[in-house]
């Protein structure tokens, strides 16, 4: 994780306090998930915690302000669920606490635009561009609650999970079966596209 600070000041809100900007590299082992969260799902919960509003705090920049995302992914947790999914002040579906979200009806993935409120995933952006490549209608389009709990398939993308389905969200059953086949095969053509430029790279050095 690549940090950009404003650099070493004493404690205070006046951002002329400290004017050196310093960069901190985090480097950590990946823990990725488990295989069987592929196979079976993960478990989804609507929370209270409402995504920041852009006046306020703008959702579309990624800070280290994760104050947000951790009240809503502890509600979520409290309800047994392993994300959380937040809407903005208007009720139209936003994003995981640390993930994007997809909705897959009739073969047609779906996701909220920007404009809902949400960070703008590399994963995601790879996906809505992999779609179109293998001849899956993708597009972004407001989202009711209603849209996710009713879905034929859910997923959810991020660097490090990539896509992970979805099995159930606030206890009902999503779709009939879990990868369904629209996901399997954006996951399929994801890894694949990874796998690619890994091997540019490697050709490369």
């Amino acid at each position: 994780r690549i940090v950009v600070t404003r650099g070493v000041g004493p404690i205070a809100l006046d951002p002329a306090q400290a004017d050196e900007p310093r960069l901190v590299v985090i480097v950590k082992e990946v823990r990725t998930p488990p295989p069987s969260a592929y196979r079976e799902g993960i478990e989804l919960a609507f929370v209270d915690v409402v995504r920041n509003v852009p006046n306020a705090l703008d959702p579309s920049a990624k800070t280290g302000n994760y104050l947000n995302n951790i009240l809503a992914l502890r509600q979520a947790r409290e309800r047994g669920a392993d994300e959380a999914v937040m809407c903005n002040v208007e009720g139209k579906v936003s994003e995981g606490a640390s993930s994007n979200l997809f909705v897959v009806r009739r073969g047609e993935a779906l996701t909220p635009p920007l404009a809902a409120g949400i960070l703008e995933g590399i994963t995601r952006g790879r996906i809505l561009a992999l779609a179109s490549e293998i001849g899956i209608s993708a597009r972004e389009v407001d989202l009711e609650p209603s849209d996710v709990t009713t879905a034929d398939e859910v997923f959810i993308t991020s660097s490090i999970r990539e896509l992970l389905p979805v099995a159930s969200c606030d206890g009902i059953r999503i779709g009939s079966a879990v990868p369904g086949p629209v996901t399997r095969r954006l996951h399929d053509a994801y890894r694949a596209s990874i796998a690619s430029e890994v091997e540019a790279l490697a050709g490369s050095e």
